[in-house]
């Protein structure tokens, strides 16, 4: 009976990820699903050590992550709100267990096809989503019209995002507008899209070859996730994508034996880029187009968390909350009522996070967890390069892009969060972070199952 059960076990652990993922996906909708993704995701490691007699393959970052966890749950005993932390700490759990569900899950080819469509359908579901939820802003680039977000001007102009929600609006089932109703801010949306685009873009980017009959649909679904990351106007975003593209393309040329270009083309952006964050983030009389926000929001004295001055007293804070509870942080969620009670805000209005990834973290964690946060993600990066490399040297086209845009997408969740921590636990889709991270682990594993001459150029 035991030998049977074992056996319907090992058909079944295939399973884990696709129930995972699917109660995931619906937690990102309610967060009343929490308790129930995380029975169904330590289900599925039951399932699995029965099966197989252990929950998980080992990974790299097994400690690293087991420290992360251990500080996020000992954040539950010292936060002075432990309902605002047992919500945030869930999800950082919950974004944990679907890095080992997609690690055990993910271990052909087909089944990085399938994640690279389920990639893409994120993409789809969050830029259509953008047009209900996001509340815009219009002001931060001026070369995009105000008719664009539906708001009256004489300039005549046809595209108006209002009549895409409208429309949307109208078809969407009773039971599930409630799910709708709260609003986003256009940084958190565009910060996702940002670490999307590159992981979507570059298997397409590095094998036209192989997959040139793809190429139209493919475009056809980055084409408007480009463009409402655009729509966003989220400056930090925008920086993040850019970083992803320069390191898209140097990897590129690396992968093609072109280091030379590669350190040309570097040299060229750098000495371009110079200045450029003074000028997108400058200091309040230096911010370009001013008179034009000046004129839409008259109560400009008081700093809005557009202008760098904003910025460097959101990070001020940050660091003192990090200074005086170095090695517990003050709770997982809550920067604001901390900052409220030992140093409130001067000239920014309310703002519920740091505006920093890395200092987000560790004004949660403490320094402990934010040295477990950063171990992890070098573990990550460096498993992305080696799987790029190591599928350089088996040929392995469709894997060499996966990790080249897993790689892009760390540069990009890193340079826009210098400015943002909507990456962190604080919003629903952060578990989507951990996705990517899983996927570089078993993108890693990948490469190793075959020696190089079973690969072939089309990575089939």
């Amino acid at each position: 009976m035991i030998a049977f059960l074992r056996w319907l076990a090992r058909h079944l652990i295939g399973l884990d990820f696709v129930a995972v993922a699917a109660v995931a996906a619906l937690s990102v909708a309610t967060e009343q699903v929490f308790p129930l993704a995380l029975g169904v995701a330590l289900a599925g490691l039951a399932l699995r050590w029965f099966a197989l007699g252990v929950p998980s393959v080992r990974t790299p970052a097994d400690l690293t992550i087991l420290a992360l966890a251990s500080m996020a749950l000992f954040s539950l005993t010292i936060s002075e709100q432990p309902a605002i932390t047992e919500v945030q700490v869930m999800r950082l759990l919950l974004g944990m267990a679907l890095f080992y569900a997609l690690v055990n899950w993910a271990v052909s080819h087909f089944h990085f096809g399938l994640l690279t469509f389920g990639l893409m359908l994120t993409g789809v579901v969050l830029t259509l989503g953008a047009t209900i939820s996001v509340t815009w802003m219009s002001t931060k680039l001026p070369f995009i019209p105000p008719e664009v977000y539906g708001q009256p001007s004489d300039a005549p102009y046809e595209l108006d995002l209002t009549v895409v929600a409208n429309y949307l609006n109208e078809r969407i089932p009773p039971e599930v507008a409630p799910l709708l109703e709260d609003s986003v801010n256009p940084n958190v949306m565009a910060g996702y899209l940002a670490v999307l685009f590159p992981v979507i873009a570059a298997p397409l980017f590095f094998n036209l070859r192989g997959l040139w009959w793809l190429s139209l649909p493919w475009l056809a679904i980055l084409a408007p996730i480009g463009a409402m990351l655009l729509l966003t106007q989220s400056r930090g975003a925008l920086l993040g994508l850019g970083a992803a593209l320069v390191v898209l393309l140097m990897l590129y040329l690396y992968a093609r034996r072109l280091v030379f270009a590669g350190m040309i083309v570097l040299f060229f952006v750098v000495m371009v880029g110079q200045g450029r964050l003074i000028e997108v983030y400058g200091a309040p009389d230096q911010i370009p187009y001013r008179e034009l926000i000046t004129a839409q929001i008259p109560d400009v004295d008081r700093v809005t968390d557009r202008d760098l001055p904003a910025r460097i007293e959101l990070w001020d804070r940050a660091i003192r909350l990090i200074r005086d509870f170095p090695v517990t942080g003050v709770g997982m969620g809550l920067y604001y009522p901390a900052v409220e009670q030992y140093y409130p805000f001067e000239k920014v209005e309310v703002q519920d996070h740091a505006h920093n990834l890395v200092l987000q973290v560790g004004v949660d964690l403490g320094i402990p967890g934010l040295l477990a946060w950063l171990a992890t993600l070098f573990v990550v990066i460096g498993a992305a390069l080696h799987a790029f490399q190591r599928a350089i040297d088996v040929n392995d086209r469709f894997a060499t892009g996966f990790a080249a845009g897993l790689i892009a997408a760390q540069a990009a969740m890193l340079v826009h969060g210098i400015f943002d921590a909507v990456t962190w636990g604080m919003v629903r889709p952060a578990i989507l972070i951990w996705v990517l991270w899983g996927a570089a682990i078993a993108v890693l594993r990948l490469t190793f199952a075959r020696p190089p001459q079973a690969a072939t150029a089309d990575g089939a």
